[in-house]
């Protein structure tokens, strides 16, 4: 590459960041040399080069490789962007940047389905399940049966957006709970979660509503249905024996986000009985399984 073409790379990608000459140089060269390096008057060492890529938030080869242009530099840069909030766990946010994606598809699509199905996730924890029915139908709209790309994803995302969408056409508030007693039979260690996030949704209704419910509901799990009577005696006050069922299924292998869950209604629930030493322990493990979800 001419030393005029990689200059104008440097160049380009600096004011896409919005840095002016010295704010690139830092510390580490002078503005006199990447101005040279810029009118193609100078070439960069290979250190300085990885020292500018670096603060530009792309990898070297991108400023050696001919075949590079404006499209590809964007989405260099926001699939760094993405990269860096999906580390933190801002799923909604990936996507967003993912929608600025172009020339990609199966990238995008990939990026997208991850991202969806994790906000999915995050509404079923939040009992938001309008929206997290929402954000597991974006998973199939994005894949499709003969796809390669995580095809557990898909599997899991239908089955998921399906069995929300069936609960709620069946549990309008003041529903009878006889009436929703078919959808809370229904089988399955997945199922169990929904069923634990749409009773926890049902909470909103009166906790004494979300206890009809849970009592005509069938689990797969004994685990399962300890995190549930757990929350709904949490929601009713009575936080011991809430504790005493919610220590009872963190006592078993659950699946990452039932642990966040069961953590965060024990942390609740000593707050509550003013072991406020214990409440603190519980934040601190309940934020350690958050990280482990990302």
């Amino acid at each position: 590459m001419s030393y005029s073409a990689l200059g104008q790379k440097i160049k380009n990608a600096r004011l896409e960041m919005g840095l002016t000459q010295k704010e690139l140089c830092g510390g580490d060269i002078t503005r006199n040399m990447l101005s040279r390096i810029e009118t193609g008057d100078a070439y960069p060492s290979l250190e300085t080069l990885c020292c500018l890529a670096s603060r530009l938030g792309l990898p070297p080869g991108y400023f050696i490789d001919d075949s590079d242009d404006g499209e590809s530099l964007r989405n260099r840069r926001l699939l760094s962007m993405i990269k860096n909030e999906y580390g933190k766990g801002s799923y909604a946010l990936c996507l967003d940047y993912a929608r600025g994606l172009t020339g990609s598809d199966e990238e995008f699509r990939m990026i997208s389905s991850v991202c969806s199905f994790r906000c999915g996730v995050e509404g079923l924890m939040a009992g938001e399940l309008r929206l997290a029915a929402e954000y597991f139908d974006g998973v199939t709209g994005e894949l499709s049966e003969g796809d390669v790309i995580f095809p557990g994803y898909l599997a899991d995302a239908k089955m998921y957006s399906v069995y929300i969408r069936s609960f709620l056409a069946h549990s309008a508030p003041g529903e009878d709970a006889e009436a929703i007693a078919p959808v809370l039979k229904c089988g399955g260690c997945g199922n169990d979660i929904v069923k634990i996030a749409a009773i926890s949704e049902m909470l909103k209704n009166g906790a004494d509503y979300a206890a009809k419910l849970f009592s005509v509901t069938t689990f797969s799990e004994r685990k399962h249905r300890a995190v549930c009577e757990g929350m709904i005696l949490c929601a009713k006050g009575e936080f011991r024996q809430a504790k005493i069922r919610l220590i009872e299924a963190t006592g078993s292998q659950l699946v990452p986000m039932l642990s966040v869950w069961c953590l965060s209604l024990l942390e609740k629930c000593s707050a509550g009985l003013k072991d406020f030493e214990n409440a603190y322990a519980y934040s601190i493990r309940r934020r350690e399984a958050v990280d482990g979800l990302k």
